[in-house]
């Protein structure tokens, strides 16, 4: 036989409040966790998405490089925003600074730049990353997926 009666011992207050006590710690536990969780998951660049398609992944903050890429705004064949450059020409993914915003339905604004769009030259500011080389944190979507370097963008010249 089952019993359905409840000891008056389980709504003991004293009771309540140690077990509250001894749960402090395990709380506090959980909530630093889960802080730590969404600050590394703020690190992967988020992506914008024109009513045209075009993908535009944006960095969770600066990357502190310093190199510069010069040549013609482009697309890759998913639609991810690059840079076509170089002799032979090359495309490279882009993932533009923080603050990047799209206007309309193909212009893209980032810092230090007017409206840009497709076919525009440009000079950016940032560097080169290798996708083996980045944090397990950073991934952008399959239809920007690279196998060769990727282009961090600080800021615009």
């Amino acid at each position: 036989m089952i019993s359905t009666h409840l000891s008056s011992d389980l709504w003991n207050p004293v009771r309540m409040r140690n077990a509250r006590d001894r749960a402090g710690p395990r709380l506090a536990a959980i909530v630093a966790v889960t802080a730590v969780t969404v600050t590394i998951a703020g690190c992967s660049p988020r992506v914008l998405e024109s009513p045209s398609g075009l993908l535009v992944p944006v960095a969770a903050e600066y990357n502190g490089m310093e190199a510069l890429l010069e040549g013609e705004l482009a697309t890759t064949s998913g639609g991810c925003l690059a840079v076509r450059w170089g002799e032979p020409a090359t495309v490279t993914v882009i993932v533009t600074a923080p603050g990047t915003r799209l206007e309309g339905d193909s212009a893209v604004v980032m810092p230090g730049h007017e409206s840009l769009t497709v076919g525009d030259t440009v000079a950016l500011g940032g560097g080169f990353r290798n996708p083996d080389d980045w944090p397990e944190n950073i991934a952008l979507p399959a239809e920007c997926d690279s196998e060769t370097e990727v282009f961090f963008v600080n800021s615009g010249g």
